[in-house]
């Protein structure tokens, strides 16, 4: 196992690797106003004309060293949270996928409305879905104000946190509105955040203006902030895995210095999400590539070394439908989130290499996530369950079925899966040899047949209609 982890010199030589790129090249970042306020603070250089800032070692350190390495999301319903840093496993929906992927007929359809509703609704009745995606980029609904409309429709199917895709400055402040009827009051906003933001960066080194925009939105209302800078190897990142790890980590922690200027202390989530193409075709492959895990476990170790909670988008995969492959994969790249003891596990609900989404999908991941909960919750050593005494009653050649040893423990001790074959093959055949998608679509339709929220407060459905239909006015002249 030592020889399948980086050993403490040569963690400390990436992170020496990625101050050098900072100092030495830098990065260029295209939002004027946050340009010009990081230009007054010690161990900043700018090169304005070129748009170029360059950090020294100090302000890295320390930003690192002040930023905040734990925190908790909310949903609208204040008792259901997602905490990063605490140990827990916690999992998310993908959101901002434009296709569904019908895994019954193997097609690639355009989103819809219902698409959204109906994933929100699962994700929401689901018990190891912990913050719920918008996972459908509605195709009938125009880009421009998109990203609010799939916040408004997501909040009010489910009461956990929600995540989703935001393009810019203006959506982020129509879905801030949103969030904000289930506050007493703004300044509710950094000690209840909706969400934490996902910033990805244009690799090599290029911090665009809408992505910096939201970030720096963020930033000053104390929203959590996760970096997940996309290198990959050959075209945006060195060919080398060590490169590729070393321009990473540089991109991401420019971003913790950027938000650690802006609010001290902001919590991190460290989530660089280095990506290995397909040597023949370039087509990113997510999971689907044994140096992807390599990177895994390189990110999982550079998190762990600043203290960072993790954020492993791994469970992503490149077959196209639901396989040996595909449980391949996911199952190996999950496997390392529980080694290195991810924070996060996301984006499941996934079909190929983000060619989609579908909610049979995500049923099938989220059981998964359940078999992987219960190795994460290992198991106890007492007196209590080395059970000598119910040995000794039992006696040699007795049976341990019916004693009370046997009931009391066997929920806790066991899992129990709700989809995952356990019958005979006999059994199965008389059943009606369901497949694994067959039962998955069972579910589905028994969730969205039984799973009802409480009334929503129609004053405040009202008021999310109405901001999104003025965000739709407002924006669509911009």
């Amino acid at each position: 196992m030592n020889d399948l982890l980086l050993n403490e010199k040569e963690i400390k030589k990436i992170h020496c690797a990625s101050i050098d790129i900072l100092e030495r090249i830098g990065i260029k970042l295209l939002h004027d106003e946050l340009l010009k306020y990081v230009a007054g603070f010690e161990g900043i250089k700018i090169d304005v004309k070129n748009k170029i800032v360059r950090f020294q070692p100090d302000i890295i350190e320390d930003s690192i060293k002040n930023a905040g390495k734990s925190f908790k999301v909310y949903g609208r319903d204040k008792k259901r949270s997602a905490g990063f840093g605490f140990g827990q496993i916690i999992t998310s929906s993908s959101w901002g996928m434009q296709f569904k992927i019908d895994v019954e007929r193997n097609e690639k359809i355009p989103a819809s409305i219902d698409d959204l509703r109906d994933s929100a609704l699962v994700c929401d009745y689901l018990d190891n879905i912990n913050i719920v995606g918008a996972m459908f980029r509605p195709n009938e609904v125009p880009h421009y104000y998109r990203d609010v409309f799939e916040y408004g429709q997501t909040i009010k199917q489910t009461t956990k946190p929600v995540g989703v895709y935001i393009t810019n400055g203006n959506t982020f402040d129509y879905i801030i509105e949103i969030y904000k009827l289930f506050l007493d009051s703004e300044k509710d906003i950094a000690k209840y955040p909706p969400f934490f933001y996902e910033f990805e960066n244009i690799s090599p080194l290029v911090f665009q203006h809408d992505g910096v925009d939201i970030l720096y939105r963020c930033a000053k209302l104390g929203i959590p902030v996760s970096s997940a800078p996309i290198p990959q190897p050959m075209t945006t990142g060195p060919v080398t895995i060590a490169g590729c790890l070393a321009l990473g980590n540089a991109e991401l922690l420019a971003s913790i210095v950027l938000t650690q200027l802006i609010t001290s202390g902001l919590p991190f989530l460290y989530a660089l999400m280095c990506n290995v193409p397909d040597p023949f075709t370039l087509i990113a492959t997510f999971a689907g590539a044994p140096e992807n895990v390599l990177l895994s476990i390189g990110q999982a170790q550079l998190a762990t070394y600043y203290g960072f909670p993790i954020f492993l988008d791994n469970q992503i995969t490149c077959s196209n439908q639901i396989d040996y492959q595909m449980g391949v994969e996911f199952g190996m790249n999950s496997l390392i989130g529980l080694i290195f003891n991810a924070d996060l596990y996301g984006h499941v609900g996934i079909v190929g290499a983000d060619q989609g989404a579908s909610i049979v999908k995500l049923i099938i991941d989220e059981e998964t996530i359940s078999y992987i909960k219960r190795i994460k919750g290992f198991f106890k050593v007492s007196d209590e369950t080395l059970a000598f005494d119910v040995i000794k009653n039992v006696g040699i050649s007795g049976n341990f079925l019916l004693e009370d040893h046997t009931v009391k423990y066997m929920k806790s001790e066991y899992w129990i899966p709700k989809i995952f074959n356990r019958d005979s093959y006999i059994v199965w055949k008389k059943k009606g040899e369901k497949t694994l998608i067959e039962r998955a679509v069972q579910r589905k339709n028994f969730i969205l047949k039984k799973h009802q929220l409480e009334p929503f407060d129609e004053h405040i459905e009202r008021e999310i209609d109405t901001t999104i239909e003025i965000a739709k006015k407002s924006l669509s002249n911009k």
